[in-house]
């Protein structure tokens, strides 16, 4: 059920995104999940069928809609919900309802923005009814863009006031060599954010960290892999190791040099993945901010938000 009203949300946002999305995002990539309250009233056929759509169509007009990670998060209930079944072949069924958007930070409980539409929809089914209810909503809705619009500014100046909070958390994931969770705090910070300087100074010393953190247990496990079978076997299990590691790594060197060794101990040839490197300083610092990205995200993605509804309080 939470899936089905994830989209229903979506699917109310997604109509007024011609004019909302791109000031939303206002040039400033801001992620941002999506999930809603449980009212446990709505049917849940519909949630395949929007789902994907929806969230593409978020994407494509400047906002980063993930399902399981983002700086903010857009939360939705619907109140008040009345259905009545009309006569006729086939009957008609009218909904009514409330729907209450807000967004805001749900690890902190901050909530930047509110508000509610009044939806009312008739159709063939209680699905078809949902649906047309949500297609009243105003592509040019000026109370829909005047929330978004609030929203975005005090996103923003929250995370002007934050982000050294922010940074603390991922300075302490840090001193736990908890690189991938650091990353996650770091790159929270968006670059419209008057704290970003600090930010991406601090992901990229986490990412290097990173990288020579895990060189030297994938050189660990290569070696111990070698030494258990000191043969072809034991040979490709290390070089599949070796290859994983960043030529940016304080292990890559050693590691280039324990190949040579395994491959004049067995004769079996290896071919490390070639990684491109740049010289032009600017590239090579916005390549490996994207990897922090990736590496931020992917950690975001794995974490099991099951507090969604701390907005509603």
């Amino acid at each position: 059920m939470k899936v089905l009203f994830n989209t229903l949300v979506l699917c109310a946002f997604c109509a007024l995104l011609p004019t909302g999305a791109s000031a939303y995002s206002n040039g400033c990539e801001l992620f941002m999940q999506v999930s809603v309250e449980d009212s446990g009233d709505a049917p849940s056929q519909l949630s395949d069928m929007l789902e994907d759509r929806l969230t593409r169509a978020l994407n494509s007009n400047g906002v980063m809609a993930d399902q399981g990670y983002g700086q903010m998060i857009l939360t939705g209930k619907f109140t008040d919900l009345y259905k009545e079944q009309g006569a006729g072949s086939p009957p008609q069924i009218a909904v009514h309802t409330t729907l209450t958007l807000s967004i805001g930070d749900v690890a902190q409980g901050a909530v930047f923005a509110t508000q509610s539409f009044d939806l009312r929809g008739v159709g063939t089914s209680e699905q078809r009814a949902y649906i047309n209810a949500l297609k009243s909503l105003s592509p040019r809705s000026k109370a829909f863009e005047d929330f978004v619009s609030s929203a975005t500014a005090k996103t923003i100046a929250y995370f002007d006031r934050n982000y050294s909070s922010i940074l603390a958390k991922a300075e302490r994931a840090a001193s736990m060599k908890d690189f991938e969770q650091a990353l996650y705090y770091s790159t929270f910070i968006p670059q419209c954010c008057s704290g970003y300087p600090q930010a991406q100074a601090a992901t990229l010393r986490y990412y290097k960290q990173y990288i020579d953190y895990d060189g030297l247990n994938l050189l660990r496990e290569a070696k111990a892999q070698f030494a258990l079978s000191p043969n072809a076997e034991g040979a490709a299990k290390a070089y599949a190791l070796l290859s994983q590691i960043n030529p940016d790594s304080s292990a890559y060197s050693e590691s280039v040099r324990f190949a040579d060794e395994v491959k004049r101990q067995t004769k079996v040839e290896y071919d490390f993945e070639v990684h491109k490197k740049y010289e032009d300083n600017i590239q090579m610092e916005k390549q490996r901010i994207n990897a922090a990205k990736e590496i931020g995200v992917a950690y975001g993605r794995g974490q099991k938000n099951s507090t969604t509804n701390i907005l509603w309080r």
